[in-house]
């Protein structure tokens, strides 16, 4: 019997210990989800820059242009509504130039 409920014991203590490491784990992958997604697309780019220069289709850069998707305001980041704001009022400071000439 006291066999028994130290093999429980035993059980409780080692699957709370397993838990743990798990959730640790997923916690350090959800914390780098954004930086690897980031990475990942970078190294697309170079890949299909690469593949480009293979088909000689090179061209020289005059601007850079980053896409993403649309977030609501309150889930942007501080620097990221910063951003937001500067191409706003540059887009404003084009459309008011366009008009003037």
């Amino acid at each position: 019997m006291i066999w028994y409920l130290n093999l429980l014991f035993i059980l409780l203590v080692l699957t709370n210990f397993l838990i743990s490491i798990v959730g640790n784990a997923y916690g350090g992958a959800i914390d780098q989800d954004v930086e690897i997604i980031y990475a990942l697309k970078s190294d697309l780019n170079q890949e299909v820059s690469l593949f480009n220069k293979w088909q000689g289709r090179v061209s020289d850069l005059d601007s850079l242009v980053i896409v993403a998707e649309a977030e609501a305001p309150d889930e942007a980041d501080a620097n990221i509504k910063d951003i937001a704001t500067s191409l706003r009022e540059q887009r404003h400071k084009v459309s008011v130039l366009r008009k003037t000439l």
